[in-house]
This record gives C-alpha cells, sequence and structure tokens, in this order.
C-alpha cells in the first residue's frame, strides 16, 4: 500500500489506489467504491440497499438502547401493551414514585412492602401484588389468592369499632371495648353489685349481688326462675344495713314451684345476714348461708321468770277466776298476772306442744266468755334484774295462739319509782313502746325489738292484751325478754333453779308445822323460826292460818327477807301448842 503523509486529505481515488495495490486482484469492489465516494447517509444507505430515512425514524432502521434493546416506540402498535416487568415497589413509602393516571403502558412493578399508597383509588397492597398501568390508570392484581379486600365495609388500615361486630351481643361488645380487666369484670357483671334502699328487689339472672343498704320494714327478694341461669351459678343477697332483724326481715321467694333447700323461701333475720343462692338443677336452689347469726348466750339471758309457765305454785295447774275490773294484780302462774274487763274469765296452765323452733311442755290459756271487752296478761321485772337494759334494744319473743281473735298487742312499761308499778287500777308506770301480733289458732312464735330508754332504771313490765275475747281461748307460752336484737332460743332452765327464782317473790307452806312447848303461867311466850327458802325480794308479807290451838294464842312475827318468827303466848300454865297449816303464803310480789 502507497504511503499517505500526515495532515494529507485522503480522497476516495487516493483510498481506492491504495487497496487496489493491497488487493492487486481487482482492487476494491465497485460496492465498496461507491460506498467510500458516497456524499452523505443516505448515498450511503443506498449503495448497501438500506432505506434511506433517518433510523429510529419512520422508514428508517430500527436502532438499540445501550442494553442491546429496542426501544417500545420502535415496535408495531399491535405489539405495544405487552407488560414489561420493572422491579420492585415499596407501597409503603411510594418508591418508585407512582401516581396515579400516569405510566408507561405494560409497566409492571411487584410490590415487596405493604402499604396503602392510593393508586387511582387503590388503597391495599399486600406483598405479592402486582401494580400495572394499562395506559390510562394503575390496576392491581392481587398475589394472594385468599386476601381480604375490606373490613366492615372499609378498606385501607381499618381501626374496628365495638359497632362494626354485627353479629355481638351488646354485653360481648362492651366485653371487647372494656379498658381492662376491671372494666371487663363490670361488663360481665362480675364482683357487681345490686343495691337496695328500703324496697323490695326483683332479682334477676344477670344479678351477681343483692345488698340491702337500708331497711325499715319487712323486704322481699323475688328470685328469678332457677332455669334461666346456668348449673351452678350464684347469687349473694346481703343486709349491708346492720337493721335486719327478725321483725324487719328479708324474705327470698323462689320463683313459681321452684324450691330453696326444700321450701318455697328463705329468710334473712339478723343483722348482716348473708346467703349464697346456687342453682343446683332448674328448679332448685342451695342455700349457703354466707354469715352467723347470734350464739345463744350463756344463762339467765331471759330477763323473765317462769317465762314457760310451768311454776304453778298457787294453783298447781288448776283452774282460777280472773275477776272483771280487779284492782289486781291478779296473779296466775308464778310471776304473771292476769287482767279482763267486761266480764270474768277462767284461766288455767295447759299442755302446749309449742310453736315450730320452740317447743314447750306448758302455755297459759284464758277461756273467752260474754260480754268479756278485754283480757290482758302480764309480769313485771324488778329493777335489780332489768336495770342493764336501759339504753339499748331488747328483744321480745312468745308463743300464741287465740282460736277467736287475730290480733295480740303487747307493751312495755317501765316504773315511775323504783319496783312501784302501782295496780292495774292505778297504775304507776310509764309506756315504752307497744305493738301488734297477727295470730291464728295455731301457735307460732312472735318476735318484736323494743328500745329501752336511759330512764327505764326502775323495773320494767311487760304485758299482753286482746280485745272482747267473747269465746274461744287465748293461749301464751314461752316468753322471753333478752337484750339484744335478735331473739335467740327460748332458754330452759332447771325446774328447781326457776322455782328457786319464783320463791323469791312468793312461796307457800307446803306442809302444817305444830310446834309444842310448856308454860308454868299464864302470859309467857315461846317463838319458832321459818327460813325461807330462798332470800326474798323485800320483806315479805306473811299470811298467818293457824288451825288446833291449845292454850295459847298463835301469831307470825318479824318477818325480813331470810326468815320469819311463828310466836305462842301462853293463857296458863301447862301444855301449848298450835298448827300451822299448809298453804300459809309468804308474798313478795311487784
Amino acid at each position: 500500500m502507497s504511503s499517505f503523509v500526515q495532515g494529507q486529505l485522503l480522497t476516495a481515488a487516493a483510498l481506492n489506489n491504495a487497496f487496489a495495490q493491497t488487493f492487486p486482484a481487482g482492487g476494491v469492489s465497485s460496492y465498496s467504491a461507491t460506498l467510500l465516494s458516497g456524499a452523505s447517509q443516505t448515498a450511503w444507505f443506498a449503495a448497501l440497499g438500506l432505506p434511506s430515512a433517518t433510523p429510529g425514524s419512520a422508514n428508517g432502521l430500527a436502532t438499540l438502547d445501550g442494553g442491546g434493546h429496542l426501544s417500545l416506540n420502535q415496535l408495531p402498535a399491535a405489539l405495544q401493551g405487552a407488560m414489561t416487568y420493572i422491579g420492585t415497589w415499596d407501597a409503603n413509602a411510594n418508591n418508585p414514585a407512582l401516581v396515579s393516571g400516569a405510566g408507561t403502558k405494560g409497566y409492571l412493578y411487584r410490590v415487596n412492602v405493604a402499604g396503602s399508597t392510593s393508586l387511582d383509588g387503590v388503597t391495599q397492597w399486600n406483598i405479592g401484588d402486582m401494580a400495572v398501568f394499562n395506559g390510562a390508570v394503575w390496576n392491581k392484581w392481587d398475589g394472594i389468592a385468599s386476601e381480604v379486600t375490606a373490613v366492615a365495609g372499609r378498606t385501607g388500615s381499618v381501626t374496628l369499632a365495638s359497632t362494626d361486630l354485627t353479629d355481638s351481643t351488646a354485653a360481648g361488645r362492651a366485653l371487647v371495648t372494656a379498658a381492662g380487666v376491671p372494666a371487663q369484670r363490670v361488663a360481665l357483671n362480675i364482683d357487681q353489685a345490686t343495691t337496695v334502699a328500703d324496697a323490695n328487689q326483683t332479682v334477676t339472672s344477670l344479678m351477681e349481688a343483692v345488698v340491702w343498704t337500708s331497711i325499715t320494714a319487712p323486704r322481699t327478694a323475688q328470685l328469678p326462675a332457677a332455669s334461666s341461669l346456668n348449673q351452678g351459678q350464684a347469687i349473694y343477697i346481703f343486709d349491708e344495713s346492720g337493721n335486719c332483724s327478725q321483725t324487719v326481715t328479708i324474705t327470698i321467694a323462689a320463683n313459681g314451684s321452684d324450691t330453696i333447700n326444700g321450701a318455697s323461701g328463705y329468710a334473712l333475720n339478723y343483722a348482716r345476714a348473708g346467703v349464697v343462692l346456687m342453682r343446683v338443677s332448674s328448679t332448685k336452689w342451695t342455700a349457703i348461708s354466707a354469715s352467723s347469726p347470734p350464739t345463744d348466750a350463756v344463762g339467765y339471758r331471759n330477763k323473765l321468770i317462769s317465762g314457760e309457765m310451768a311454776i304453778d305454785q298457787r294453783n298447781a295447774g288448776a283452774s282460777q277466776t280472773i275477776m272483771a275490773g280487779a284492782a289486781g294484780p291478779t296473779y296466775t302462774v308464778d310471776r304473771w298476772h292476769g287482767f279482763c274487763s267486761g266480764a270474768n274469765v277462767t284461766a288455767q296452765r295447759v299442755s302446749n306442744p309449742g310453736a315450730t323452733g320452740s317447743p314447750s311442755q306448758y302455755a297459759y290459756q284464758f277461756t273467752g266468755a260474754s260480754g268479756v271487752t278485754g283480757v290482758g296478761f302480764g309480769q313485771r321485772i324488778e329493777a335489780a334484774d332489768s336495770y342493764d337494759l336501759a339504753g339499748q334494744t331488747a328483744t321480745l319473743s312468745v308463743n300464741l295462739a287465740n282460736s277467736l281473735l287475730t290480733a295480740v298487742t303487747w307493751t312495755a312499761y317501765y316504773a315511775t319509782t323504783a319496783d312501784s308499778f302501782g295496780t292495774v287500777a292505778s297504775p304507776t308506770k310509764t309506756q315504752i313502746a307497744s305493738g301488734t301480733f297477727t295470730v291464728s289458732a295455731a301457735t307460732a312464735r312472735y318476735v318484736a325489738q323494743i328500745a329501752i330508754p336511759s330512764a327505764a332504771t326502775t323495773g320494767i313490765e311487760i304485758t299482753f292484751t286482746v280485745g272482747a275475747q267473747t269465746s274461744g281461748t287465748w293461749q301464751i307460752g314461752n316468753v322471753q325478754l333478752e337484750a339484744g336484737t335478735y331473739a335467740t332460743a327460748f332458754e330452759r332452765r332447771k325446774r328447781a333453779d326457776e322455782l328457786a327464782m319464783c320463791q323469791r317473790y312468793y312461796w307457800q307452806t307446803q306442809t302444817s308445822f305444830s310446834p309444842v312447848s310448856y308454860f308454868s303461867a299464864s302470859g309467857q311466850g315461846a317463838a319458832f323460826r321459818m327460813t325461807h327458802p330462798a332470800p326474798m325480794r323485800t320483806t315479805p308479807t306473811v299470811s298467818s292460818t293457824f288451825a288446833t290451838t291449845s292454850n295459847i294464842t298463835p301469831s307470825v312475827a318479824n318477818p325480813n327477807t331470810l326468815d320469819f318468827q311463828i310466836q305462842f303466848v301462853s293463857l296458863g300454865a301447862g301444855q301449848g301448842y298450835s298448827t300451822y297449816t299448809s298453804g300459809n303464803t309468804i308474798s313478795a310480789e311487784l
């Protein structure tokens, strides 16, 4: 090949000549020579038989990008829109940034970070979803076959409200929205109490506890049907007021034929009483006491003596007549006196089995008569035995039955002066309180609370009265007065002890006594001492009935609380004697 001078313009002829020297077999072909001598790209393309238009334009050659690929605008329209995977997309941070209504048709992104970026109305993007631009808007292809597209009718980042749970109950929704366990227990009615202020209460199956905060009269708690509760579900019922008692009770009534411990009801009858009622079957409740009633105090809590009517020194069970309008008091069984108005009545100690829960051997019975307008029965308690009741509540309990009348009135008094109550006709006493028991022919036990005033330190009297007992009978037994607000079981003391207590107020000689003495002259005296079986309350009144007197004048002298004397004064010399008969009475009654 010929040498070329640097800087010299190389012509096609010179180049051809150079090629001819290199390739002597014919030199450069005419095709090559034409290409080399072409004055423009068009001439070159024409020499090569290629389209003459600019590459990448219409009727021109297709061009490749840096990756060796055709650009999309150089493809036929029929091929455009085919999906092209561009890469991954963070739907939370919108990276790379995609814009609604803008993009390249067919571009496809796969979500690798879930998010709520809004693309043409779509806000829920999960990992694996595809975002594809269709030339106008972005479409979403779900990448999860069972994808949740909406919750409670809402899409996007949804925060549920309790009202969204449309197939739940109000109680269930309240449980879901409770702020914590204490609030959830409230929603479930656990550890919650329904308070009742001095009223009756209908108990429902939703109530866990029913609590009386105040009570002044007997109240009722009506239970729901046991069948409406779950097996083993319990309801608690309590007296929180401390005023529940045997007269101000809370009676729990079973529903329909349901039973509570086999009965139709259950009563709370003492302060702070409580019970747990457990549903054990569709018709049965078991009551389990949740508190303890006051226990029976030690002996001698009953302020009344001979409350069982067993001691009857005067009549030994025989009938006696109570005189209408008598000044009285007319004593009957020991320590008790009777009175009446309108007409006389007969009275007597009788056998009586007592009331349920308060059995007895005896009761005292009045038999009505035509014209009777009222009958009464009472006992006076000396100051020494009742002063401790002053200023506190005492409880009176008694067995009563009346075959004619339905009302028995009780009244409490205190003496105007110590141990001085006056007579029935002219009393010297002040009323404390009064009340009425509704009675029937069947013996039953009745209870009343009495607020004893602080002034009642002079002795207390308890009386029971009825109206026009014109026929039929009235029976009284097992009478008890004790300190406190709860009626304990009737106190049974030994008969010997009870008799000794009665003989503090009254006793009578049981056999005749015939002392003998010898005298040397008339006017001489002799004395014999009689000791009381028990110290008397005060100096007694002693009756003096003598029989078979010989050569003496007998008398009773110098009575005191421990004894008295039988004195003889001789009528002449010789033997003298007399018989102090049985049945003589020694009385220190109030």
